[in-house]
């Protein structure tokens, strides 16, 4: 399953019409159901909010074309998180659970202010990813359009990947 695949634990997850993957094999039965999680990402301009890991790298270290992005860009730190995201204009956001200052689920729930108030558009894919499943399920609830657990995170299908 990749770069982390051996750390998985799978616990599968259905919060209303919202989805929490937790693992690989869980991210295809997805897929396979015709689940809105399978558009192809490619083109799209992907901003992660990731303070631990290298998620570009952890992406390419998986097969992912990161190349086929329009662009993918990765900030270590929140504190002007919406300014970066009304700069960026992104397609999806990644959310980490445990950044400072403020965490992923404070991020969603300003980016979610700011859509309602009409002072920003809404990225098509807003996605958590902790390594605690709990935490995605408030990112879940508080209207992240799916959860990984980090580890899980390379596995889904709608990155575009190597054809080898």
């Amino acid at each position: 399953l990749g770069l982390l695949g051996s750390m998985l634990t799978p616990i599968p997850k259905r919060l209303g019409s919202k989805t929490l993957i937790t693992s690989g094999q869980q991210l295809r039965s997805q897929v396979r159901a015709g689940l809105p999680i399978s558009e192809n990402l490619e083109g799209a301009k992907v901003l992660a909010f990731e303070d631990s890991y290298d998620i570009k790298r952890m992406m390419e270290m998986d097969g992912i074309r990161v190349e086929l992005f329009k662009d993918f860009k990765q900030e270590w730190r929140t504190d002007n998180a919406l300014d970066v995201i009304r700069d960026y204009n992104p397609d999806v956001i990644l959310l980490d659970y445990y950044i400072p200052p403020m965490t992923g689920l404070k991020v969603l729930q300003i980016v979610n202010e700011a859509v309602s108030e009409g002072h920003l558009k809404r990225p098509k894919l807003l996605v958590g990813m902790s390594s605690v499943a709990s935490c995605n399920k408030e990112m879940i609830a508080e209207g992240a359009d799916l959860a990984f657990v980090k580890s899980s995170m390379t596995t889904w299908t709608a990155w575009p990947r190597s054809c080898e």
